[in-house]
């Protein structure tokens, strides 16, 4: 071969090298092409998304804050929360968690910041937030992680609550004036649930009658064993109307009471009766006063009928005898008038208008007038001037049936001019097709007995030894709030607290500086309304922690308020007693876990939010296999101790935004809110299980039990919670019935 002919053939081999080259470079070319409008595309999405985010973002109903996890500082919030707090979104950026908050509450806030970060814990409630121009406002917080350009930052979401805290307070202030009216007013209120259980009492009644917990009605009330004959809840619960009925309370030396049974329903769909029990001793006493008066004149009518039939007989027989006759009928007459006239108590009747249509000689006396002097005139006419306008209105709402007065006190105005207090009670009168035309009114002259009562108020004061021996601390103060009286208790409860000096003679805001002025204003209402006001007060002072019931009393003279009486009693137990009773409602006493109550309302909540946020809502229900052998062989101590074994190890397993809670015997329902997956769900059923079967040590003995698991998530296997329970109830039964020891995941057909 030449060398010619050589270099010929290396050309070739060179070139055919070449062309493979450029075939690969052409594929290279088209593979990058694609590649690039790949990544044109993908970064047209990101746009769109940081768009898509930004709009969200900015137009949330609800404040945004993202923060550094560490230097708490802002990388951005949106409009909604920089309008509220008072700031640009520029200016935003330059704060961080220590300038949007109340520096007083600043602990609390970053105790809740720091659980957020490290326990991830997604709510906080009632956070405080303080405005560029100082004032407050309250929010719900709700937290996430986010990552933005490959930080990780922490979210959170601000509801403002400031109106719903106000609505809040507003409702325990009017449930303590509603209770402080029954209180004061011989009237009690309770509410009964629809298996008779006593839901609430007004805690004056429960102070008479004690603890309501686990009684029924009829036996916390009556001191029955079963449900009353005539029961009128059964009867507001069948036709879903107001009862009203006449009882005797037993426990109370048979205290008559009428009771008004309302049905209604609560805010979770439950019907429940409010019962109102009015005292009507005094009526009662009133209408059977009457009821003897009523047949000593039928007899008397009757005796007197008996009277003018024989005389009737004998007066064809003889004419003086009918002389006779209408001579003793005219005596019987102004005997009977005379029994009219003189009754031992003052008697009126008006009609619609309030004007007098009849009175007895006994009233017309008593006020310094005759009978044809009243007749014909507002009975208003005759009350004291300052009281008139009062006892109108209450005159026409007597007419409408309600508030009738039942020894109601007024004062009246004699002929004389002189003034007399009179005790009142009312009765409607009806004409024959029961309509109301009147009101009949029976007075009696208390003016003697009003001066007993406040010579004894009076002198009640003036003796010290007898408040020295109550344990409440008690004080009278005059118009210049000047301490007049004070007991030993409460110059030994001030010595507590380090205050030691004479009290009496001093200003009593000079000798106790801790008084707030708010203290000062409900003295100076008292004076000026003469109403008894009664208030809680919660005081620390020294390292010392006290709750107290303070009950300011007006003290009058001629119809002023000239001093004020207070008695002030430490409620520090009973407030701790109240929480105990509040935990014990929504706690298992056995495990301390949740109940069903409280796990119902912690579903809803959960279903709610999310419902909001398109989140799954996990239901867990489990049982344990065969415990019933355990109670019955081992005993129901050691059945208990495994309760309580099992639910440590459920709090271990889940997380601490989860609930388990006990619903009863060996039963257990955990609820798992935000499960984004199934398989997770799943994992921790099969933690549960494996721990579940590891031996439980019980004094000094191992056992080993099994579990079953039904599983329903929200809103695969039902929207509400009562479905939820249902269908993880029906899943686990079926793990029970393919053998124990298994989860089950409810299907519609489960085979």
């Amino acid at each position: 071969m030449t060398d010619k002919n050589k270099t010929k053939e290396k050309f070739v081999s060179e070139l055919a090298r070449l062309r493979k080259r450029v075939a690969e470079l052409k594929k290279l070319k088209a593979e990058y092409k694609h590649t690039d409008g790949k990544i044109k595309k993908h970064h047209e999405l990101l746009e769109e998304s940081e768009q898509k985010f930004k709009t969200i973002f900015d137009n949330a109903i609800d404040g945004i804050l993202i923060a550094d996890m560490e230097s708490k500082k802002f990388l951005m919030g949106n409009k909604t929360i920089c309008l509220k707090l008072g700031y640009s979104q520029e200016e935003i950026k330059n704060l961080g968690v220590m300038n949007i908050h109340p520096k007083k509450d600043l602990p609390y806030v970053l105790g809740q910041f720091k659980n957020q970060v490290e326990k991830g814990l997604t709510l906080a409630k009632d956070i405080p937030m303080k405005k560029r121009d100082g004032s407050v406002f309250y929010t719900d917080v709700n937290s996430a992680p986010i990552t933005l350009a490959g930080k990780i930052y922490l979210m959170g979401i601000f509801r403002d609550i400031t109106k719903r805290k106000k609505t809040e307070e507003e409702l325990q202030e009017t449930k303590r004036q509603m209770e402080f009216v029954l209180g004061h007013t011989k009237t009690g209120l309770d509410i009964i649930d629809s298996k008779f259980n006593v839901r609430y009492i007004d805690p004056e009644w429960k102070k008479f009658y004690g603890d309501y917990t686990g009684k029924k009605c009829y036996e916390y009330f009556m001191g029955r064993k079963e449900i009353c004959p005539t029961c009128a809840i059964l009867k507001a619960f069948a036709t879903k109307e107001p009862v009203t009925s006449e009882e005797v309370l037993v426990k109370e030396n048979n205290r008559p009471v009428q009771v008004t049974i309302i049905p209604f329903q609560n805010n979770t769909g439950e019907w429940l009766t409010a019962g109102v029990n009015i005292d009507i001793t005094e009526r009662k006493q009133m209408e059977n006063e009457l009821d003897r008066y009523r047949k000593y004149l039928e007899e008397l009518v009757k005796k007197r009928t008996e009277e003018l039939k024989t005389i009737n007989e004998e007066l064809a027989q003889d004419i003086s005898r009918r002389k006779k006759t209408e001579q003793e009928l005219r005596e019987s007459e102004k005997r009977y008038k005379d029994l009219w006239d003189h009754a031992p108590v003052a008697y009126h009747t008006l009609d619609v208008q309030g004007i007098i249509t009849n009175v007895n000689k006994t009233e017309a006396k008593m006020l310094g007038y005759k009978p044809k002097e009243m007749i014909g005139k507002a009975i208003f006419d005759f009350i004291l001037p300052e009281q008139r306008e009062e006892a109108k209105e209450r005159f026409h709402e007597k007419l409408t049936g309600k508030h009738l007065s039942k020894a109601e006190r007024r004062i009246y105005v004699k002929k004389d001019g002189s003034t007399i207090y009179v005790s009142i009670d009312d009765m409607l009168e009806h004409d024959n097709d029961g309509k109301i035309i009147g009101i009949k009114t029976i007075m009696v002259d208390v003016t003697e007995s009003k001066k007993m009562e406040d010579a004894l108020r009076e002198s009640e004061l003036q003796y010290k030894t007898t408040i020295n021996s109550m344990r409440d601390a008690i004080h009278v103060v005059d118009a210049d709030l000047r301490i007049i009286l004070c007991n030993n208790a409460l110059e030994t409860w001030l010595e507590q607290m380090g205050l030691k000096a004479e009290f009496t003679g001093k200003i009593l805001f000079d000798v106790i500086p801790l008084l707030s002025d708010n203290i000062r204003n409900e003295y100076k209402h008292v004076f000026e309304s003469g109403e008894i006001l009664t208030t809680e007060e919660h005081i620390n002072f020294a390292g010392q922690e006290w709750f107290t019931e303070v009950r300011k009393i007006p003290i009058e003279e001629n119809n002023k308020t000239v001093r004020i009486l207070t008695i002030i009693r430490d409620i520090t137990e009973r407030r701790k007693t109240e929480e105990t009773i509040r935990h014990l409602a929504y706690h298992d006493t056995l495990t301390n876990l949740p109940n069903r109550i409280l796990f119902n309302n912690r579903l809803a909540l959960e279903l709610n939010r999310a419902q909001r946020n398109k989140q799954k809502v996990s239901v867990m229900l489990m049982d344990l296999d065969r415990f019933k052998k355990i109670n019955d062989t081992l005993g129901h101590s050691f059945g208990d101790q495994l309760l309580q074994g099992v639910s440590k190890r459920l709090l271990e397993i889940v997380r601490a935004s989860d609930t388990v809670a006990r619903m009863g015997g060996d039963e257990f329902i955990l609820l798992l809110p935000e499960t984004h997956r199934i398989q997770d769900v799943t994992k921790i059923a099969k933690k549960i299980l494996g721990e579940i079967k590891k031996p439980f040590l019980i004094s000094g003995e191992e056992l080993k039990i099994t579990t079953s698991i039904g599983i329903s998530i929200y809103p695969t296997h039902g929207d509400d919670a009562e479905t939820l329970i249902k269908n993880a109830d029906i899943a686990m039964y079926h793990a029970k019935k393919t053998g124990r020891n298994k989860l089950f995941r409810y299907r519609t057909n489960p085979k």
